[in-house]
């Protein structure tokens, strides 16, 4: 019998890759997991011939381990660069240890890179991760979320599917669930009409189809010279969302200052199914210069947008203290949360790559869930 045998990823095994991962996290299907590696390596504006799509683990000539390595345009350290993120992991169970160990380092031990991130760790390969140097950055702000909810039904059943163990526990919740899903209408139609959009500032939010030179202007106007953060220019901005990959699920809520017309921020939501419970997330919020009207302006046009779908709940995390106060205001469910998100500044002992104490860290919340961008 041969020894497995790590080797870079050819667009060969593209297709191969999307039946292991479908095979591997079974609630997706094999056509989303398609348009996925289409997105990351075909699509993506920052691919370069000099970068490896990731790595696979081969045993009998079947993969048995993947990690992809997906380019991605940044500022580091003042400069236009690339980071590179890994994502997703996946080792079928047979073969967990030492295969997962070298997939990892694979992607740690990279040259001519400056910055790696990963949003996608499970507890295992979260040690290890740490093992290599990676850092962990706070996503959420203060680790607190804030959950706004149109239907208390299935969200109990949501809570009872994925985090209740306890039998006790258990028998009282699925007898609270039944009075709860009957009186779950009621509360939903009282929670729509007061979502109702209200002109309450000068700010006015809509959805958009598409990213014009307005999203850049309003990065490079503002932007910090030492930070290393996501570069918006609108190359990147179209294809993290409006690729292929995120069609009908991702939503771009655009927000104008009425007063002069200038786009003055942007929000990004996702809509997801979890436990077969149809979940809205905001994923990334860029507002370079902080007013708390927009926030006021988002979170009513956001439930108007939950109640369009018919979303059970909207899922909002703070990026402040400021945005923190309004949510805890407006939106009375919070829970303590905590998306991991890794980290680490590689070959810095090259001149070329050395990064200034002075540089500001500024990573996205962006699409932490499993690291699919």
């Amino acid at each position: 019998m041969s020894s497995a045998k790590l080797r870079y990823v050819e667009e060969k095994d593209f297709a191969n890759i999307a039946e292991f991962l479908a095979e591997g996290f079974q609630s997706d299907s094999l056509d989303v997991w398609k348009n996925r590696i289409y997105t990351w390596w075909v699509e993506n504006p920052s691919m370069d011939p000099g970068i490896p799509y990731g790595w696979v683990v081969e045993k009998n000539g079947e993969i048995v381990g993947f990690f992809g390595n997906i380019p991605v345009k940044y500022q580091i350290n003042g400069s236009e660069d690339i980071a590179l993120a890994g994502m997703p992991f996946y080792v079928k169970p047979s073969m967990r240890g030492i295969t997962g160990i070298q997939l990892l380092h694979a992607f740690a031990k990279q040259k001519n890179v400056k910055l790696l991130l990963n949003n996608s760790p499970n507890e295992a390969s979260y040690g290890i991760f740490k093992k290599f140097g990676f850092e962990d950055f706070e996503i959420p702000f203060d680790g607190i979320e804030y959950l706004y909810v149109r239907d208390y039904g299935k969200m109990l059943d949501f809570f009872i599917k994925k985090s209740v163990r306890s039998q006790p526990k258990l028998s009282i919740l699925k007898v609270l669930l039944v009075p709860t899903k009957l009186i779950s209408p009621f509360i939903k139609l009282i929670e729509d009409k007061r979502a109702k959009p209200k002109k309450c500032n000068n700010f006015i939010c809509s959805l958009c189809s598409d990213c014009n030179e307005s999203f850049a202007e309003l990065w490079y106007n503002n932007r910090k010279e030492n930070s290393t953060t996501l570069y918006r220019d609108v190359e990147t901005l179209r294809w993290l969302f409006f690729s292929k990959a995120f069609a009908g699920r991702r939503h771009v809520i655009k927000c104008i200052d009425s007063q002069n017309n200038e786009l003055v921020g942007y929000f990004v939501f996702d809509i997801t199914y979890k436990h077969d419970v149809k979940v809205m997330q905001l994923k990334d919020i860029y507002i370079p210069k902080y007013d708390e009207g927009i926030i006021r302006s988002v979170i009513p046009f956001a439930k108007n947008l939950a109640k369009k779908h018919d979303v059970a709940a909207v899922s909002f995390w703070p990026i402040n203290e400021e945005m923190n106060e309004i949510l805890k205001n407006k939106i009375k469910i919070k829970r303590s949360n905590k998306i991991p998100y890794l980290y680490k500044f590689v070959n810095t002992e090259d001149k070329d790559n050395e990064i200034s104490s002075q540089s500001e860290l500024l990573l996205s919340i962006f699409d932490p869930n499993r690291g699919v961008l």
